[in-house]
């Protein structure tokens, strides 16, 4: 036999053995994180919608818009998740502060609503970020909401709500707190933070009160006029 039959003979040998040695591709499942029908219902707004609102402090008027409504997958060794995130883009327009601005990004989890607040105000090197998990649960129920790293809370619902005279039905009241949380060394991991959010499920929300001190950011939002898209 020749040397250059025995050589091909060895390597499909070689290669037949790698190939039975090789390890299987591992399975993945897939996980869709948006699967509540009745929040897809109420909940999901698409670009084209907008929110105009009155900064009752200030007397700014400012614009929230759907920047986009978008599905992102995650992938980890043996899982893949779908995530459903609205990112909304806060713009002044009358002028009082043009550079002021900020996008919200909601991640729709189940019946878990989870916001992302993004600023442009920065900080040794970083833009400054804060985690609102969850902002609230719907269908809207009392009591605390279990939130991660803070405390939220669902304090009451009003049947009949008025902002700028504009009517609203069932508004829940969000309340979200966070203080100084320090680590041995003494670095502040968290900020002092107050808000109150008032959220109607056909409209969004239709007042948004922040108070963070360490930011110097205090708005006191009221709507005076939006435009829905579903």
């Amino acid at each position: 036999m020749s040397t250059a039959k025995i050589v091909g003979i060895l390597f499909i040998g070689f290669v037949a053995i790698f190939s039975n040695c090789k390890k299987p591709d591992q399975r993945r499942d897939y996980v869709e994180m948006d699967i509540d029908s009745a929040v897809k219902a109420r909940l999901n707004f698409l670009p084209g919608t907008y929110w105009i609102y009155r900064d009752s402090l200030t007397g700014r008027i400012d614009s929230f818009y759907v920047r986009s409504n978008e599905y992102q997958e995650q992938s980890e060794t043996y899982v893949v998740y779908k995530y459903h995130l609205i990112t909304i883009a806060e713009v002044n327009i009358d002028g009082t502060a043009p550079a002021d601005s900020a996008n919200w990004v909601f991640d729709y989890r189940a019946t878990k609503i989870i916001a992302n607040y993004n600023y442009t105000t920065f900080d040794y090197g970083w833009k400054n970020q804060i985690l609102f998990e969850p902002l609230f649960l719907y269908p809207y129920s009392y009591g605390d909401l279990k939130g991660k790293y803070d405390t939220t809370a669902l304090t009451q619902i009003d049947s009949f709500y008025s902002v700028n005279g504009l009517p609203f039905y069932d508004v829940a009241h969000v309340y979200h707190f966070s203080d100084f949380g320090t680590v041995s060394t003494g670095v502040v991991s968290r900020a002092r933070l107050t808000d109150w959010f008032y959220v109607n499920d056909s409209v969004g929300m239709i007042r948004m009160k922040l108070d963070h001190a360490d930011h110097n950011i205090h708005h006191d939002w009221c709507l005076l006029r939006y435009n829905i898209v579903r």
